[in-house]
């Protein structure tokens, strides 16, 4: 678990600044921003759907390195997505829909992206 933490932080520090601000953004609002919603089913099934991520990032950096098969970290997030948009409230203007809103527009951005970069891993290591 260590060997793996330690490749996904390597590997971080070698992205470009934009991507790593990107990450950084990804963190603060599916893992850090939850925190202050928990009476939230949206926010406890993001902070799970977070740190079951993770951990699957930290696994696959172990075994494979780090490389655009991560993208399979955000699996997750794909029922994590589905729950959100079937609670989410309508903008009303507090808070809670703020980050709600902002959570389901970066984690679909993230999952589009994840699809390229997987698409990409797949056609590179089928050669």
């Amino acid at each position: 678990m260590i060997k793996g933490v330690h490749i996904f932080y390597e590997g971080m520090r070698r992205l470009h600044p934009f991507w790593q601000v990107w990450v950084l953004l990804l963190v603060v609002v599916n893992g850090v921003l939850p925190f202050w919603f928990l009476d939230y089913l949206t926010a406890k099934v993001t902070l799970t759907a977070f740190v079951t991520g993770s951990l699957v990032g930290v696994y696959l950096c172990a075994h494979v390195g780090f490389n655009k098969l991560l993208g399979l970290m955000h699996a997750p997030w794909v029922p994590m997505l589905a729950v959100n948009l079937l609670h989410y409230p309508g903008w009303m203007g507090d808070p809670y829909t703020l980050w709600l809103t902002t959570s389901i527009v970066v984690t679909v951005l993230s999952l589009v992206l994840d699809i390229m970069d997987l698409v990409v891993w797949a056609r590179t290591s089928a050669r």
